[in-house]
């Protein structure tokens, strides 16, 4: 390679590893490892398949209203699936 060559390699590779240092350093940033124990500052979210799960126990066990809070919450944020069509 010519000199011209190098010295753009060099400052390109530079740049790169200058953005993959901020990369790390914003991730760390946005990252809290707890210790044992801990409790998470991050308020709890429950997702679809625990909706899923908890409303299909619900109505196994004939408690149908209680069923009815968490499977109409799935079926509120997603329109688009139908169980027939699943099949």
């Amino acid at each position: 390679m010519d000199v011209v060559a190098d010295e753009f390699l060099r400052v390109v590779l530079e740049d790169f590893v200058d953005l993959i240092k901020e990369l790390i350093e914003v991730g760390l940033q946005l990252l809290t490892v707890l210790a044992t124990g801990e409790k998470s500052p991050d308020e709890y979210q429950m997702n679809d398949d625990e909706r899923y799960a908890l409303g299909k126990c619900y109505f196994d066990d004939g408690d149908y209203s209680k069923s009815l809070e968490y499977l109409s919450v799935l079926h509120k944020n997603n329109p688009g699936v139908n169980e027939s069509e699943q099949a």
